[in-house]
């Protein structure tokens, strides 16, 4: 039974991982336009369900390998959920400014990157603190270990880009895998897969306690 969890957990967020860079490139598509610039200036309003999958995606697998009701999870994924709003907004103003000819912040590309680091930080240890507080315990090298799938993330999604569709400047590059979709993805993917290989070491601590092969049982005779 705790296996089969596990399975429907990774399925799962690989749909959701999917389902995100899906609603990206439908809504480019069809409304904003897939011109090299002109997607740029305009509006994605997809991005507010992508983060809602994201938050899901790392949720999900609490509520199915932990048994934990989605009615106590509510209130941290609306908080993640904001959390990843603002993260999404200012790292897209960043990157503006960074390498574009019109910057939205008109500051030094030092401070920027610095800013950007931070911001990496930030959101890192608003999960953990969301994770320890509302979800199950985990230590603070759950931080760096976020602030490491979220650059994953980025390096992958480049990449990507580089391997398949550009072969120009960083910046062509970088712009080829945003509209393309690939961060949205391989985000969703990351995060999704992160909480599930928390919650299996978690488990793995734990089943030397005891009583907890005993409650396992149970577990197990209740879900049949």
């Amino acid at each position: 039974m705790r296996h089969k969890k596990l399975l429907i957990s990774i399925l799962a967020v690989i749909g959701l991982a999917l389902a995100a860079i899906t609603l990206w490139l439908t809504e480019l598509i069809w409304r904003t336009g897939w011109d090299e610039f002109s997607w740029l200036w305009g509006s994605q309003s997809s991005i507010f369900g992508i983060i809602a999958l994201v938050v899901i995606a790392y949720l999900l697998p609490v509520g199915v390998i932990r048994g934990i009701s989605w009615k106590k999870l509510w209130l941290p994924g609306l908080e993640l959920y904001f959390v990843g709003i603002i993260a999404f907004f200012l790292t897209k103003s960043i990157v503006y400014s960074l390498f574009l000819p019109f910057p939205v912040f008109d500051l030094s590309p030092y401070l920027l990157w610095l800013i950007m680091a931070m911001l990496v930080v930030t959101t890192a240890s608003s999960f953990y603190y969301m994770t320890k507080n509302y979800l199950y315990p985990v230590k603070i090298a759950f931080i760096p270990l976020m602030v490491g799938a979220e650059l994953l993330a980025a390096a992958l999604s480049v990449l990507t880009a580089y391997l398949f569709m550009e072969r120009g400047s960083f910046d062509q590059i970088l712009l080829a895998a945003v509209r393309a979709g690939f961060p949205f993805f391989f985000i969703t993917l990351l995060l999704g897969l992160m909480s599930v290989l928390s919650l299996r070491k978690l488990t793995l601590l734990r089943r030397g306690e005891p009583g907890e092969q005993q409650d396992e049982i149970l577990d197990d005779m209740m879900m049949k």
